[in-house]
C-alpha cells in the first residue's frame, strides 16, 4: 500500500479547506502549498476530486500571474476527470494568457459542449475567436507564441481528454504536433462543435439562464467574490508568489494523461542526459518541487549544480527552492551565480531582486529588478517591482524613526510595507513590527510575532535573537529570556546589546532567588533586603511587570511576616498595578486587609480571587472567614464593651458585668449623654444575657448575631428575652438582685423594687 492511502481519509480534505481560506483572504502563495498538500494526501477514490483540488491549484496560480503553472494543472485536472468543466476553463484562460489562441479556442469549446448556457464562457470564446468580416472563422488562424514542444504537449492533452469526454478512443500523439484531420490543429469536428456550443449558448441567454461559475477554488457561485476567468491576466504587484522551477526533459511517451515537463529554466541549447550529468538530479528536483517539497528538491537541485556547475539553471532552480524555504540569503547567491552565468536571464535577475529585497538589501533588489526591465522591457512584473522596492524603502526608514516617539505610527509603516509585497515576506518590516509592539508593551505579541523573524532567511541571527529575549524579559519569563540572552551573546560576543541585556536579567533572577532563599529559612530581614534590590530595578512602563509584580508580592509576604501589615498593603498594590490578572497579589492584599480588620476590603479582595480562578486552594474557606468577621465588626462587640478577653472566664464576665452597668447607668448621667448611657446600659445587659449562657456565647463568637442567637434559642429550653431582648427596667432589676445575692434561678426577683421613684423607679 503506498504512503498516501495511509493517510486518514479526511486529511485531504482539510488541506483543501485551508487552502480555499487562503485564496479568499489573498493569499495565493499559500493556498498553492495547500492544495499541493492537497493533491499529495488525496486517497479519493473520485477522479473529480482530484480534478477539483488541480482546478482550485490551477486559479491560484492564475490570480499570481503564474501562467505555465496554471497551465500544467489545467492539464492535470483533464487528465483526472476531462468531464470537470473547471478543469477545461482553467487552461482555456492559461493558453490564452500565453497567447496560445488555438488551443484556448479549442479548451473553450470543449467546455462549453459541458455547459452550453454559461455566457461567461461564451465571452471567452469570443476573445479568442479570430473573425472575418461575415463573423465566421477565418480558415488561417496565428499559430501562437507557445514553444513548439509545449503546444505539442497540449494538443495531445486536448485531444486525448476530449475523446474520453465522448467516450472515443484517446487518439495517438502526432509527429508534426497537429490533429489528424484539421487545419492548424482544429479539425472539422470541431468547427462544428464550436458552432453548436455558440448557439446553444445563444439561446440559454435569451432564457436567462445566465450564472456565474467563476469565483474561488471550490466555492458555490454563491460564495464567491473573486473576479471571472474572463479578466485580464493578472500581474502581482509584488514579486510571483512561487518561483517555477525547470522540469526535467521528458522522454517521449505514449502515454497523454499526465502533464509534461515544462522547460523554462533548460539550458539552451538543450543537451541529452548523457551531455548533461546534471539532467536526472535536475529532474528529480522538479518532481520534489512540484510536490511542494522545497527541502528536498533544494538538495537535489545542489546536486545538479555540484555535476553542472556551468548550468546556470541549476543555480537558478536552487535559488527558487532556496525562496520557498524563506532561505533568502542563499538564494540571492545562487540567483546572482545564474546570472553571471547567464546574463540575459530575465528570472535569474527576478528571483534575486525577490531575495534581496525580502531581505531588505534595496539597492540590490533596486538594481536586479531594474536589469530584469532591461532584458525584458515588456515584462511589466520587473517594472512594478522596481517601483515597489523604493516605496518599500520609504517606508522602512519612516518607521525606524517614528519608532522612539511613535511606535504606533511605526508599527503602521510597517504593516504598509508589508503588504505591498505580500504575499511574500518582508523581513526589515517584520523586525520593525515586534520593535514597534514592544514599544507599546505588547511583549507578548511582539513574541508570537518573533517565532517566524529571520535576517537574511537566518531564524536564529544574533538580531532575532536579541529581539526573541527582550519580548520574553518583556512578558516576564526570565528563565526563558536568560537562555536567550545567552545564547545571542554565544553567536555575537561583542555584542553590547546582548551583553546589556544578558547582565540585567541576571542580577535580576539572582537577587529575587536570593529572597526566596532567604524567606524559606525565616530569614525575613535579608528576604526583604533581596526583594528590595531587584525591585530597585523597576520602572514602570518598563516591560517585565509579571516578574515585578512577583517580586512586590514576595516582599508583601515577608512584611507580614515582620508585622508590618501596612507595608505588606502597599506592596500589595503595587503588585497588582503591575500585573492586575495576578492572583497572588489580591490573596497578599487580602490578607493585609484582615490584619488591619480592614474586613469589607478583604471580602472584596476574596471575591475578586474567586472571580478569577475559583480553583484557587481554599479561596472558599477564606472568603467565608472574611464575611463572617466582617458580620461579626458590624455587631456590638460584647467582649469590648465589657473591657474583658474572649476567653474571660464565667466568673470574669459576672465582675465585669457589674462594673460596666454601673458605670453607664443612666441615672449617672448627665441630662446631655443620659440617652448615649441608656443605650450603652441596654447593651450591657445583652452582653451579659450571651456571654453568661455558653450556649449563646459559642453561637456569638462562631458570628452569629443577637437576633439570630435568640430565634434560634426559642425552642431551647433555656428561657430568654425573646426577640427584642430584655428592657431597661429588667436590666436594673437585675444589676440590684445580683447586689443582693444573685437573681436566685433561672429568673428575676418578684418583689423587688428599683430605685424609688423616677423615671426608672417603677417595681416589677
Amino acid at each position: 500500500m503506498s504512503a498516501v492511502e495511509t493517510l486518514p481519509p479526511r486529511v485531504w480534505l482539510q488541506h483543501k479547506e485551508r487552502g480555499d481560506q487562503a485564496f479568499r483572504t489573498g493569499h495565493y502563495s499559500d493556498a498553492v502549498t495547500f492544495y499541493s498538500d492537497a493533491v499529495n494526501a488525496c486517497n479519493s477514490s473520485s477522479l473529480t476530486d482530484r480534478a477539483k483540488l488541480f482546478a482550485n491549484r490551477a486559479l491560484a496560480f492564475q490570480r499570481a500571474g503564474e501562467w505555465q503553472q496554471c497551465l500544467k494543472d489545467g492539464m492535470s485536472a483533464l487528465s483526472s476527470d476531462s468531464k470537470y468543466v473547471k478543469g477545461w476553463w482553467r487552461l482555456g484562460t492559461a493558453l490564452a494568457a500565453l497567447d496560445m489562441k488555438e488551443e484556448a479556442l479549442q479548451a473553450f469549446t470543449c467546455a462549453l459542449e459541458l455547459d452550453p448556457s454559461n455566457l461567461e464562457l461564451q465571452s471567452q470564446l469570443e476573445r479568442v475567436s479570430p473573425k472575418g468580416p461575415s463573423g465566421q472563422a477565418n480558415g488561417a488562424m496565428p499559430g501562437g507564441k507557445g514553444p513548439a514542444k509545449l503546444r505539442k504537449e497540449v494538443q495531445d492533452c486536448i485531444a486525448a481528454a476530449r475523446a474520453r469526454m465522448k467516450g472515443e478512443q484517446p487518439p495517438l500523439p502526432q509527429a508534426n504536433g497537429h490533429a489528424q484531420n484539421g487545419t492548424n490543429g482544429l479539425d472539422v469536428k470541431s468547427k462544428q462543435a464550436q458552432k453548436r456550443a455558440r448557439a446553444k449558448a445563444r439561446k440559454a441567454a435569451k432564457a436567462g439562464e445566465n450564472e456565474d461559475t467563476n469565483g474561488s477554488p471550490m466555492l458555490s457561485r454563491s460564495q464567491s467574490n473573486a473576479s471571472s476567468d474572463a479578466s485580464q491576466p493578472f500581474i502581482p504587484r509584488s514579486s510571483p508568489v512561487r518561483e517555477e522551477p525547470p522540469p526535467e526533459k521528458q522522454k517521449p511517451s505514449q502515454e497523454n494523461d499526465q502533464p509534461k515537463a515544462m522547460e523554462t529554466d533548460a539550458p539552451q541549447p538543450q543537451a541529452s542526459v548523457s551531455e548533461d550529468p546534471s539532467a536526472e538530479k535536475r529532474a528529480k528536483g522538479t518532481e520534489f518541487y512540484q510536490a511542494g517539497n522545497w527541502q528536498s528538491a533544494l538538495a537535489a537541485y545542489k546536486e545538479a549544480a555540484a555535476l553542472a556547475p556551468d548550468v546556470a539553471a541549476n543555480h537558478a532552480n536552487c535559488a527558487a527552492a532556496a525562496l520557498m524555504l524563506r532561505r533568502y540569503k542563499e538564494a540571492a547567491a545562487f540567483a546572482a551565480q545564474a546570472a553571471v552565468l547567464d546574463p540575459t536571464s530575465v528570472r535569474a535577475h527576478m528571483r534575486a531582486g525577490k531575495a534581496c529585497l525580502s531581505m531588505g538589501r534595496f539597492d540590490e533588489a533596486a538594481a536586479h529588478y531594474q536589469r530584469a526591465a532591461e532584458l525584458e522591457p515588456a515584462r511589466s512584473a520587473a517594472q512594478t517591482e522596481a517601483v515597489a522596492v523604493a516605496a518599500v524603502r520609504k517606508h522602512i526608514e519612516e518607521g525606524n524613526a517614528a519608532l522612539d516617539t511613535d511606535a504606533r505610527q511605526a508599527q503602521w509603516y510597517a504593516d504598509v510595507a508589508a503588504r505591498a509585497v505580500a504575499p511574500a515576506l518582508l523581513e526589515p518590516a517584520m523586525l520593525l513590527r515586534c520593535k514597534a509592539l514592544m514599544k507599546q508593551g505588547k511583549y507578548s505579541e511582539a513574541l508570537g510575532e518573533s517565532r517566524s523573524l529571520t535576517v537574511e532567511g537566518d531564524p536564529a541571527a544574533v538580531e532575532v535573537l536579541l529581539v526573541r529575549a527582550k519580548a520574553l524579559y518583556g512578558s516576564g519569563n526570565m528563565d526563558r529570556a536568560l537562555k536567550m540572552f545567552e545564547e545571542a551573546m554565544r553567536r555575537d560576543p561583542d555584542s553590547t546589546a546582548c551583553a546589556r541585556g544578558l547582565k540585567r536579567c541576571r542580577a535580576l533572577v539572582s537577587a529575587k532567588e536570593q529572597g526566596n532563599t532567604a524567606f524559606k529559612e525565616r530569614r525575613w530581614g535579608d528576604a526583604h533586603r533581596h526583594y528590595s534590590d531587584a525591585i530597585a530595578r523597576f520602572a514602570p512602563g518598563g516591560g517585565n511587570e509579571a516578574f515585578f509584580a512577583q517580586c512586590f508580592s514576595n516582599r508583601s509576604a515577608t512584611c507580614a511576616k515582620m508585622g508590618r501589615h501596612q507595608d505588606a498593603l502597599s506592596d500589595a498594590e503595587e503588585a497588582i498595578k503591575c500585573d492586575a490578572t495576578f492572583v497572588k497579589g489580591y490573596l497578599r492584599r487580602a490578607a493585609a486587609h484582615e490584619a488591619l480588620k480592614n474586613w469589607e476590603d478583604a471580602v472584596r479582595d476574596y471575591e475578586k480571587v474567586q472571580g478569577m480562578d475559583s480553583e484557587v486552594q481554599g479561596i472558599a474557606g477564606m472568603l467565608r472567614h472574611a464575611k463572617t468577621e466582617l458580620k461579626k465588626s458590624k455587631r456590638v462587640d460584647y467582649y469590648k464593651l465589657l473591657d474583658i478577653s474572649q476567653d474571660a472566664s464565667e466568673n470574669d464576665i459576672k465582675k465585669a458585668y457589674k462594673r460596666a452597668a454601673l458605670r453607664y447607668h443612666p441615672d449617672k448621667a448627665v441630662a446631655e449623654e443620659r440617652e448615649e448611657a441608656e443605650k450603652k446600659f441596654k447593651q450591657v445587659g445583652a452582653a451579659h444575657a450571651i456571654l453568661s449562657d455558653p450556649a449563646k456565647r459559642q453561637k456569638y463568637d462562631a458570628g452569629w448575631t443577637e437576633e439570630e442567637i435568640e430565634q434560634g434559642c426559642t425552642d431551647c429550653g433555656m428561657g430568654g428575652y425573646g426577640g427584642g431582648g430584655p428592657s431597661m427596667d429588667d436590666l436594673l432589676a437585675q444589676m440590684f438582685a445580683q447586689q443582693r445575692g444573685g437573681f436566685g434561678g433561672s429568673g428575676f426577683p418578684g418583689g423587688a423594687s428599683g430605685f424609688p421613684g423616677g423615671r426608672y423607679g417603677r417595681p416589677f
